[in-house]
């Protein structure tokens, strides 16, 4: 047996085989294997899907509750600060009696650290505590907020100078008929106190419950972690994503951490945050070994029928065909055999059919070049306009822009905008926006004819021209060129304060280098274009200069 015909080479006329009997018996296994699995493999995301919704909602259930247990705390210390701020002044008159006064309200009250009371000068004068007493709290910033805003004020985290530990207050300053400040009460919460609530507010396994302040500093965290309380809790970035969110759920992924999935809910009133969070692995990590399982057993299953299949198909179908191609590739030789001989009328017209296809795909390679050539031409061009079309465009301005960083030549960009293009389209039609186009598209062909200049269709109604080894003046002269040759069309614009069809136009020229992006040169010009547009329309503005951005080399 010819061992062209074994291993799929060259037949007769030098034509390649096509698709092996063995290949279509292994497609169609996978014609009939992969839907069944796909529609397990479906089912089994969807459960992680459901899975995961139902953990999100958990988890923002927790976060909610959280969120008002530390409400209530918070709550409270705000009333007592109201409290204390409206008799502040009185209090103060009788030192000894304020501190006994303060001292047994604080050991009454769940979640409160200690209440003190300052005067006008923010100079303690009574405390639950003695040791505040005489403390300077003045250039506190909740203090400053107190006494510079009415009503009470929420500090962010802070570690007492005195007593050295962490707090956060409640602050309320009394005023006088002429809203003059004459004492501040100060209520300061117990932050131990705040991750005990936490747990008796409810948590599930698993779920770790954190509460922020604005500036993302630890308050409180259920389990307990020695350390959390006044460090930053994750990185700025992150807290950065949440500042503005009052409730919802992620999944955070970031670099070099496990993925895991958070609910926000924001303390009402306050800046305060609490995240109720979990690992996605313990949320469906079962699910994700099932899903595992389910693919590698699809697999082997599926390696054991194809290995099945190959055998039959060799025994069955490909062994018979062979000494069909052996008796083909013998045929007009000495001593070959009659293919009567094998018996399989149904395969007598091939030799003839291989002949006359050899013929047939002469010619058709000739047509198929041509439509090739065609199809470039159509690919690289907008149909509306006959201009270079963005795909295009891109192109030519990467390569432009590596030629001009080689020879430290300047590249310039020319934006157009058509002014007011949607309401000529809603009241012209859109045949006459199309047709419209085209004659500006006729206009900037004929502008950069000869001169090596690129003009492309960039989207809708905005154009773009490439000007390689060009200056910004020399970019300019050419966009207001452009802008006169598109006011001559003359076309009528109603909508339009000038009455007929105008552009704006952009232009920002630089000299590129490697270590910049294009999309530098794209940003400036496009910036050019809105300033064109916001003072006015129908005219040329240049790009503003600004710094290069600091490239990190490769």
């Amino acid at each position: 047996m010819s061992s062209a015909v074994m291993q799929g080479q060259s037949g007769p006329g030098g034509g390649r085989r096509g698709v092996s009997i063995r290949r279509r018996a292994i497609l169609l296994i996978l014609l009939v294997s992969i839907p069944l699995i796909s529609e397990r493999m479906y089912s089994l995301y969807a459960e992680r899907e459901a899975a995961l919704a139902a953990t999100l909602e958990n988890l923002q259930q927790v976060a909610a509750n959280v969120g008002l247990s530390q409400r209530e705390t918070i709550a409270v210390a705000t009333g007592i600060a109201q409290v204390l701020s409206r008799q502040a002044a009185s209090l103060l008159t009788d030192p000894p009696a304020c501190d006994a006064f303060l001292h047994g309200a604080t050991s009454d009250l769940l979640g409160v650290r200690n209440i003190m009371i300052a005067d006008r000068a923010g100079v303690v004068r009574c405390a639950s505590a003695r040791e505040l007493v005489g403390f300077d709290i003045a250039r506190a910033p909740h203090i400053q907020r107190a006494m510079a805003e009415p009503g009470p004020i929420l500090s962010n985290f802070v570690v007492s100078p005195r007593t050295g530990r962490s707090l956060v207050s409640v602050s309320e300053a009394e005023r006088n008929d002429r809203r003059e400040v004459q004492a501040v009460a100060v209520v300061s919460l117990d932050l131990e106190w705040m991750s005990e609530a936490l747990a008796r507010a409810g948590s599930a396994p698993g779920v770790i419950v954190v509460v922020v302040d604005g500036n993302g500093v630890g308050l409180a965290r259920y389990p307990l972690r020695p350390g959390f309380v006044g460090s930053p809790y994750r990185a700025p970035d992150f807290l950065a994503s949440i500042a503005g969110r009052e409730r919802g759920a992620f999944r955070d992924a970031g670099a070099g951490r496990e993925a895991r999935i958070y609910a926000v809910s924001r303390v009402p009133g306050t800046d305060v945050r609490v995240l109720a969070s979990m690992r996605e692995a313990d949320a469906v990590g079962a699910l994700d070994t099932r899903i595992l399982a389910t693919l590698a057993t699809f697999l082997l299953v599926m390696a054991l029928f194809i290995a099945l299949a190959l055998y039959l198909a060799r025994r069955m179908i490909v062994a018979p065909i062979n000494r069909l191609a052996s008796g083909l590739l013998a045929y007009g030789t000495e001593g070959a055999q009659d293919l009567r001989d094998l018996r399989i009328r149904e395969f007598e017209p091939i030799l003839f059919a291989y002949e006359e296809m050899s013929r047939r795909l002469t010619a058709q390679t000739s047509n198929l070049r041509r439509m090739n050539n065609r199809l470039a031409a159509l690919a690289s061009t907008d149909g509306l306009t006959g201009l270079v079309n963005r795909r295009s465009f891109d192109v030519q301005f990467s390569e432009e822009w590596v030629r001009c960083a080689d020879a430290s030549q300047s590249l310039a960009l020319v934006m157009m905008d058509v002014d007011h293009f949607k309401l000529f389209n809603d009241s012209k039609g859109h045949l006459a926006g199309d047709e419209a186009l085209r004659r500006v598209a006729d206009r900037l062909i004929a502008a950069t004819a000869g001169t090596g200049h690129v003009a492309a269709r960039y989207g809708g109604e905005e154009f773009i021209i490439l000007l390689a080894a060009t200056h910004i003046s020399e970019a300019l002269e050419f966009a207001e060129t452009l802008r006169h040759m598109v006011l001559t069309l003359g076309i009528p614009h109603s909508r339009s304060p000038l009455g007929q069809l105008s552009a704006s136009f952009g232009v920002a020229a630089m000299v590129p280098t490697l270590d910049v992006s294009p999309d530098v040169l794209l940003a400036r010009v496009d910036a050019a274009l809105y300033d064109a547009k916001r003072l006015g329309r129908n005219r040329v503005v240049g790009a503003r200069e600004a710094p290069m951005p600091q490239m990190r080399a490769l």
